[in-house]
């Protein structure tokens, strides 16, 4: 699947990362537990040179993050999925 690039946006790679675990030094657990994660590499346009408004930027690569995450629960099985982490604050 490939995310829809703009010309602020190059996606250089992509990738997905599903873990089981079975046991970190405790008992085994019958059913393994799943964590995932998303990552994107991008280029970044504004290498070498300041840039004093980056909220374009940040506007233009939050698909990339939505994608990233609907592929995560298209890969896992949606109930399989359950959230962890919270959305970092902008402010």
């Amino acid at each position: 699947m490939q995310a829809a690039a703009t010309p602020l946006i190059d996606v250089r790679k992509r990738s997905l990362n599903i873990e089981m675990i079975f046991h970190e030094g405790g008992p085994r657990v019958s059913r393994p537990i799943l964590v995932a994660s998303a990552c994107a590499v991008i280029r970044n346009p504004y290498a070498g040179r300041y840039e004093p408004d980056l909220l374009p930027f940040m506007e233009a690569v939050k698909p990339i993050g939505a994608s990233l995450a609907e592929e995560l629960v298209r890969s896992l099985g949606k109930d399989q999925v359950e959230p962890t982490a919270r959305p970092r604050s902008s402010a």
